[in-house]
């Protein structure tokens, strides 16, 4: 989708909303222009399951599927704060043009390290976005990509918990819940056989030719990953999707389809001191479905566990096989 934004996930409360909205700006503007994904996270902790911010700045990417499927271009820059730790993370095609002479981590040492150590976080971060987007945007325009392999990013099974301290727990709900939609997915392939769809074991992802009408309304959405799968006993091979983690899609209430999408019309502006209003409603872009109209109140500024920032992200099928470099503030 051209018109998605960036994904802007400020768990350590480093952004102002102007910076949000900026990194945004940058991340809609390169996705329109080159199908990659620029994604800004800040973590107060690393995951207890993480290693390193490395290990948790992969897992993400690989998770979101960062970048176009075919070019693996996409960004991930990664700020975790009491490890005083930067991390970027490109997709697999990028990892020569990140490295070529320097690059990549020249960008961190010259423009954003010195901003971090300044103690001007949001400004580096969106310093970084900037850069990196405009790193992406040369190698488009020269279609200098690496080759990469024929392979699409799907979360591995605790991602969810190697996002955030503060946010992982509803990310790991996340998580868990898109285990228990593949597993739908599979009983409905299966023809009710919940025997078949537990045992059931992926064989390869699945190619355009595999896919249902349904499956290519997803496919194209970018709101779900498709896989053919084989039975325990080795009779039965079905094609079933998995949503993904972050999708802005929901899953259709008349089709079952993952596409979703809310539509919305502000009624009033919230300020930092007064709540605002808006009127939204849910289209099904695979199916006629619309829901009710429906109201939402718009917390002021001032609200705690509130940020002013709703917006989501993801990415189209990209994959990192651990390109990029780090830093230490």
């Amino acid at each position: 989708l051209a018109e998605r934004p960036a994904a802007v996930v400020d768990g350590a409360r480093a952004l102002s909303a102007e910076q949000r909205a900026a990194i945004a700006a940058v991340g809609a503007k390169l996705r329109a222009s080159t199908g990659s994904d620029v994604a800004v996270v800040t973590a107060e902790a690393l995951a207890s399951d993480a290693a390193s911010a490395k290990q948790q700045a992969t897992r993400l990417f690989n998770a979101w599927g960062l970048g176009d499927r075919d070019k693996s271009n996409g960004v991930l820059v990664l700020l975790v704060a009491d490890e005083r730790r930067l991390e970027v993370e490109v997709g697999a095609g990028l990892n020569s043009a990140y490295a070529a002479d320097g690059r990549g981590a020249r960008v961190q040492s010259q423009r954003v390290v010195p901003l971090l150590k300044a103690g001007r976080t949001g400004d580096a971060l969106v310093a970084a976005a900037e850069e990196y987007a405009a790193l992406v945007a040369e190698v488009d325009a020269a279609g200098a990509y690496d080759p990469v392999p024929d392979f699409e990013a799907e979360a591995g099974d605790t991602i969810a918990s190697a996002l955030l301290a503060g946010g992982g727990g509803l990310l790991a709900l996340r998580s868990n819940q898109r285990d228990e939609e593949l597993m739908g997915r599979l009983e409905e392939a299966f023809e009710g056989d919940a025997t078949a769809a537990r045992g059931a074991r992926r064989l390869r992802w699945a190619s355009e030719g595999d896919l249902s009408t349904r499956d290519r309304t997803e496919a194209r959405l970018g709101s779900a990953v498709h896989a053919v799968y084989r039975s325990a006993d080795g009779q039965r091979t079905v094609v079933a999707g998995r949503p993904r983690l972050l999708t802005p899609y929901a899953a259709c209430p008349e089709c079952g389809a993952w596409a979703l999408d809310t539509d919305e019309t502000i009624v009033t502006w919230n300020t930092e001191l007064t709540p605002g209003l808006k009127l939204e409603s849910d289209r099904c872009e695979h199916c006629d479905f619309v829901s009710p109209e429906r109201s939402v109140v718009l917390p002021a500024y001032g609200v705690d566990g509130w940020d002013g920032d709703d917006s989501g992200g993801g990415g189209g099928g990209g994959f990192s096989d651990g390109g990029g470099s780090g830093s230490s503030y």
